[in-house]
Order: C-alpha cells, then structure tokens, then sequence
C-alpha cells in the first residue's frame, strides 16, 4: 500500500506488490506450543490472493475521512491483526510507525475497511497473522527509499527468525 502526500494525496503506484512474495508454503503458527501448521496450497494463488488484498487496501486508503484536507507525514506504518469470526480484520494492533498520528489513523481506517479475508488460501485461516505495510510518501524518490527500508527490516525481521517471520504480508 502506497500513498503519496501531496495536496491530492495520489497513490505513487497503480499497483503495489507485497513483501511477502517470499514467504514460505507452509508457516507455522505464531502461538507458541501450538501443533497445527497454516499451509499455503501454492505460492502463485497467495500472490494473486495477496494482490487483490492490496488492491482493496489501496481503495480503502483512497476513501479514508480527511484524505483531502490532512496531509500524513511520509513514513511506513505496519498494523498487525487476525482475521476475527466474521472474516474480516480484528484484534489490529502497531507493529511500527515512522510516520505520524494522520497516516496511523488512515492506515487503521483502510484496514478495517479490508472486508471478508476468510478466502485467504491457508488451512485454519482464523489462526494466521497478517500485516499491512503501508508506504506514505511525497515523491517516488522518497517512495523508493522508503521502499528500500521497509524491504530490509523485512528481511533483518525474517533472519532473526522473530515470532512474526510467518505473517501474511499486505501491501508495501
């Protein structure tokens, strides 16, 4: 999900890929001592289930309330969540924001308007962790350098093995 903060608040690029074109087929929960493994039936259909996620984000980020009159400052934010029983985003929590309390209130904004996610391709879709990476910048030189940071604590993130290295990655 990128966004540009210009006074029209544009989106630098039509169309965004995830970061998670990496993640591997078969993820582990997050949940310590839980057996049960989340496993992608293949890569090809998470990235296109993955792609119209971000294309539904992007939408949503368009329609945020005040997108025409407050001006986010240029930054990543990150929301964590799990989709709840009715499908759609629950339990949404930061896992990072460099940007500021505008682009945080309409990244949480367009997360909640994400919709049903229960055909996300995973067995046990209830247990898996998403995250939404959300790029604001005000040029696609900084969209890029922006781009660039979020892509290596990514993989500083996936190296260190931490907790979260099996998310469903949105956006970025």
């Amino acid at each position: 999900m990128t966004y540009r903060t210009t006074k029209s608040l544009r989106p630098v690029a039509a169309s965004l890929l995830a970061l998670g074109l990496s993640l591997p087929l078969a993820a582990s929960p997050a949940l310590a001592g839980e057996q049960e493994q989340i496993r992608v039936t293949t890569q090809g259909e998470m990235q296109r289930w993955q792609d119209r996620a971000t294309r539904r984000l992007d939408n949503a980020l368009r329609q945020a309330p005040g997108r025409s009159s407050a001006v986010p400052k240029s930054g990543i934010v990150q929301i964590a969540f799990r989709m709840g029983e009715d499908g759609r985003p629950d339990g949404l929590t930061v896992h990072s924001n460099t940007a500021d309390r505008t682009a945080l209130r309409m990244a949480k904004y367009a997360v909640r308007r994400l919709g049903d996610l229960s055909d996300v391709p995973v067995g046990n879709a209830h247990r898996a962790q998403f995250l939404a990476n959300i790029v604001f910048a005000t040029d696609r030189v900084e969209h890029k350098q922006l781009m660039l940071a979020l892509a290596q604590s990514e993989r500083a993130r996936l190296a260190a093995g931490e907790a979260g290295s099996d998310l469903i990655v949105l956006g970025g």
